[in-house]
């Protein structure tokens, strides 16, 4: 067997938990394939006949963007990485927004949630979420905080505003109105069904934290298919050394396997040689190469991307994983008007279920033929209008 590939992860917009700070509204997670020769080299190139001489001993994004020479310093990057680099980007409102089905929706309809995940009730609740929620300081602001709060203790006292009836969504947020009368219907399930969230004090810190979802997206849908083996370096974080024991199963595993998520299925592959391996910037080169690439990859996509680095951004697009969750592309913007109406039709529906404690799953299967129906007779009505 060939030596096992050297990956090496690093992330920009890192706040945990906090996904609604509005200071830092993108997460950037960027994997290089680099030896530290190369990488070194490549450092080497970067640094070389600069001036002002860069004067730091590592190199991190944080500090080179004040360079007035910083885009050509990250198109040398990208230019000598080019196909041996990955990264996903998040919008964190928008992923918060997708968090709402998992943790108060699917607790209760886990029992047959594939239904749902199949006809995409995750996706329009998370882009309507998203857009009750996306700006900062707005009318659904106390709502999305103590969401927020909820999902990190998992105990409903933490957010009455939520299970006990004492906020209302605005007016235009329907779908969130809905989700609301849904949680408060089937609280004592949320809670119920989540306790083991709440007594796991370690994994519920870090539920929100995107860190571990972007690593195992790109390993085992992206570097691990294309490697034989992998040796796998992450700059130090509390979040991935809290489960870096869950990669162990994959060390010295060289079968495929299907990876199911949401409404799709893909064939997945990692096979690691060992177990994950932590590091700092200043000692690891290959790290540092990943953490411009993740800083670049956040100023290109959060707010106001600067004019001088969109000459960059067809570069950057060719490497951006599939997972991302940016608002073009995510939640409901690739559903049809009538998935729409149908699962619109369907939460409406549960949620009236859960205001009469009645079962929410008995029949729900002639619920969404139903919906289907309706909203497809709806639209062919308004097609004939025209």
């Amino acid at each position: 067997m060939s030596s096992p590939a050297l990956i090496s992860f690093d992330e920009s917009g890192f706040t945990g938990p906090n996904l609604l700070r509005d200071d830092q509204p993108v997460f950037a997670y960027a994997a290089v394939e680099l030896s530290i020769e190369d990488a070194n080299q490549l450092i080497a190139e970067i640094r070389g006949g600069r001036k002002p001489v860069i004067q730091a001993a590592e190199l991190k994004a944080s500090g080179l963007k004040k360079r007035g020479d910083w885009p050509e310093i990250a198109g040398l990057v990208l230019s000598r990485m080019e196909g041996r680099y990955s990264f996903l980007v998040a919008d964190k409102r928008l992923a918060f927004a997708g968090k709402v089905f998992e943790y108060l929706m699917e607790p209760v309809l886990e029992d047959n949630s594939l239904l749902f995940y199949r006809h995409g009730l995750h996706r329009l609740v998370a882009g309507a979420v998203y857009r009750s929620i996306a700006t900062a300081g707005g009318p659904a602001e106390d709502l999305a905080l103590q969401l927020e709060t909820f999902m990190r203790s998992f105990d409903p006292a933490d957010a009455p505003a939520v299970f006990a009836a004492t906020g209302e969504a605005p007016a235009d947020a329907r779908v969130l109105g809905e989700v609301l009368r849904f949680a408060r219907g089937y609280s004592e399930r949320i809670k119920a069904r989540t306790e083991r969230l709440k007594n796991d004090a370690e994994y519920a810190k870090w539920v929100l934290d995107l860190t571990s979802t972007a690593l195992m997206s790109l390993l085992v849908n992206g570097f691990g298919p294309k490697h034989q083996q992998l040796e796998v370096l992450c700059d130090d974080s509390k979040p991935l050394q809290g489960i870096a024991s869950t990669f162990d199963g994959f060390i010295g595993r060289d079968e495929e396997f299907p990876l199911h998520g949401g409404n799709r299925v893909v064939s997945a592959r990692l096979n690691l040689a060992g177990p994950i391996r932590f590091g700092q910037s200043h000692d690891n080169p290959t790290l540092q190469i990943a953490d411009l690439i993740a800083g670049l990859a956040a100023q290109l996509y959060g707010r106001n991307p600067p004019a001088e680095l969109q000459p960059l951004k067809a570069d950057l697009d060719r490497h951006l994983h599939e997972d991302h969750i940016l608002p073009e592309t995510a939640g409901d913007s690739q559903m049809t008007a009538v998935e729409k109406q149908a699962n619109m039709f369907v939460l409406r529906h549960l949620a009236g279920r859960a205001a009469l404690g009645a079962d929410p799953l008995k029949g729900i299967a002639k619920v969404y033929v139903q919906a289907f129906k309706r909203a497809g007779s709806v639209g062919q009505r308004l097609r004939n209008r025209r």
